[in-house]
């Protein structure tokens, strides 16, 4: 059932938001939807963010799934397309993987107010977790990086009403044509079986 998750990786819109509960696949969703980007607007010289809470989350989920197999699944691109070794840790002050064409993944935080997040502009922006981002102006220098370039930015989050990224992600898309937001759930998770739901739901008498 990933077809909301097909419908996703078509949209246009400026900004696409991603909400869901535990084991909704978003990150997930979002590194195929950064993948895809690649594919779609890659060239020499190209900018691929991933934005997380932390440098460390950007490291384990976003650089992970799309180059390490994290949590087993096999890396999102083969290693023949990359021209870079892949970052071992997150202590690095520029973590990023360099591709075949010349473009780069990088991998940032939103840890403080988002000047670490000033300068050159940006193809494409994964923001994942962003109800764990504190100071809301990280999500404002986001857009400035994507005004040269027109680019999009997919966001997501386990949702919190009286954050400043439910406004920004779901409230927002009730208004706005350059906004969409949608709700993903464990059972649409194509990267989970149905059996394994189950047996965890049960397992916390859910």
């Amino acid at each position: 059932t990933g077809f909301i998750r097909k419908y996703i990786f078509s949209l246009d819109h400026k900004v696409i938001g991603m909400t869901g509960s535990h084991r909704a696949g978003k990150s997930r969703t979002l590194a195929n939807w950064l993948r895809r980007q690649w594919l779609l607007h890659g060239f020499h010289g190209a900018l691929f963010w991933w934005v997380g809470p932390t440098i460390l989350q950007s490291w384990e989920m976003g650089c992970g799934m799309m180059f390490g197999g994290e949590g087993g699944y096999a890396p999102l691109f083969p290693t023949d397309l990359l021209a870079s070794k892949v970052p071992k840790s997150a202590k690095s002050d520029d973590i990023h993987v360099r591709m075949v064409d010349g473009s780069r993944f990088e991998f940032h935080h939103a840890h403080a107010k988002g000047d670490n997040l000033k300068g050159r502009q940006v193809a494409a922006i994964a923001a994942d977790e962003t109800a764990a981002w504190v100071e809301k102006s990280n999500w404002v220098v986001l857009h400035g990086r994507t005004i040269d370039t027109d680019a999009h930015i997919a966001a997501a989050t386990t949702p919190v009403e009286d954050h400043w990224s439910h406004a920004e992600l779901v409230t927002r898309a009730a208004t706005s044509d350059l906004v969409v937001s949608h709700v993903l759930s464990c059972f649409s998770n194509p990267f989970l079986s149905l059996d394994a739901i189950w047996n965890g739901l049960e397992a916390i008498g859910a």
